[in-house]
């Protein structure tokens, strides 16, 4: 067999390519490594002053305490959702400054029947529930389809907390966490946080430690070190929270740049509704938690980080796909979503929530919704 030896000008080519490959593979990876080299070097020798983190102070005390809305997404969670209402619940804050708001889809039996048998349980006939948090239906038409940004959405228009946050149906949230986006936001004066996650089930098979070593590196090792050196944080699908002028200076920034997601006939129902149509998460975009870091970080909000941990209860992949509220359902035939309220009632044991299961909470800016 014959060996024909490679020309001159096949041999320039390849070591060029090998040559511009070795420097573009550099490149890039230096882009990763810096921030890793730059918060360990610098955050871990050179002390505290460097910390990317705002912890709250041991025994601060709030003059008036900011409300909060909780924006929990729940898609088929009946298993795990009362974990994620009795931490919220449990939180060292004043409980009456914190309301839920559990966003469901109305064929969501799994959802709602655990959350009427924790209505029963919890129910204190001596805790009233005020006529303002009194649910009404959101109307069929509400413009999207069916996902967790939408829904996140609909939560935000019928809402008017000082701060808004995200927690999923599968979480147990640090008793410190709301003191400390309290005192991160309001005290200190940034725009937005998010917090940190763990899972708190790793022992149950290989696949779920795999989950929780991905968390770590995530949160505990690129978030940090991203944040540090100032690169875009993407932010992760709950515990973050904002402050109500931020999302809706979002809202404002992405109807700017990227026009409408409402054709006229929508916009047009959503203004006879009542309904702003704020779209501070993109409702077209699969990652909408992600997109909003980019966006809020391209446009020079504040952004901190805290050092609270929120632990998970991972589900199987089945369940899980559909776990952030309405991700699994992306693009499904659901007529609408809804919000089923858990009023700012707390009792020694829990909390309290209106039974009625095809009831939902109005717009903000309305004391009841249309269907027309």
């Amino acid at each position: 067999m014959v060996t024909v030896p490679p020309t001159p000008l096949f041999t320039t080519v390849i070591v060029v390519f090998a040559v511009v490959f070795g420097i573009l593979w550099t490149a890039v990876n230096f882009y990763h490594l810096y921030p890793y080299v730059q918060y360990f070097l610098v955050a871990r020798l050179f002390g505290a002053d460097s910390d990317p983190y705002t912890r709250l102070p041991e025994g601060h005390e709030f003059v008036s305490p900011p409300t909060f809305d909780v924006l929990l997404p729940a898609y088929e969670e009946g298993n795990v959702i009362h974990q994620a209402i009795s931490s919220i619940r449990s939180a060292d804050y004043p409980q009456h400054r914190i309301r839920i708001n559990v966003l469901v889809e109305p064929e969501d039996a799994d959802t709602r029947d655990a959350l009427a048998t924790l209505a029963e349980e919890y129910r204190f006939d001596e805790v009233p529930i005020p006529s303002e948090y009194e649910e009404v239906v959101v109307p069929e038409k509400y413009p999207g389809m069916p996902n967790k940004p939408r829904a996140l959405n609909f939560g935000f228009d019928s809402t008017d907390g000082d701060i808004v946050g995200v927690i999923d149906a599968e979480d147990i949230v640090d008793p410190d966490l709301f003191s400390t986006v309290a005192y991160a936001l309001v005290d200190q004066g940034n725009d937005y946080v998010q917090g940190k996650l763990d899972m708190v089930n790793e022992y149950d098979g290989w696949k779920n430690l795999v989950f929780r070593a991905e968390y770590a590196f995530w949160f505990r090792l690129l978030v940090p070190s991203f944040h540090f050196v100032g690169y875009p944080v993407p932010l992760g699908g709950t515990t973050n929270f904002f402050r109500r002028e931020t999302l809706e200076r979002a809202s404002d920034l992405r109807l700017e740049q990227y026009g409408t997601p409402w054709s006229d006939r929508q916009q047009a129902w959503l203004s006879r509704n009542g309904f702003p149509g704020s779209v501070p998460w993109d409702p077209r975009n699969v990652t909408e938690d992600f997109e909003l870091g980019i966006l809020l970080w391209k446009e020079g909000f504040d952004m901190t980080l805290i050092d609270v941990v929120t632990r998970k209860s991972h589900r199987s992949p089945r369940t899980r796909g559909s776990g952030n509220g309405h991700a699994g359902r992306r693009g499904s035939s659901t007529r609408s979503s809804s919000i089923s309220n858990i009023p700012r009632q707390v009792s020694a044991g829990g909390f309290t929530a209106s039974s009625s299961r095809s009831s939902l909470i109005s717009p903000r800016s309305t004391s009841s919704g249309s269907s027309s």
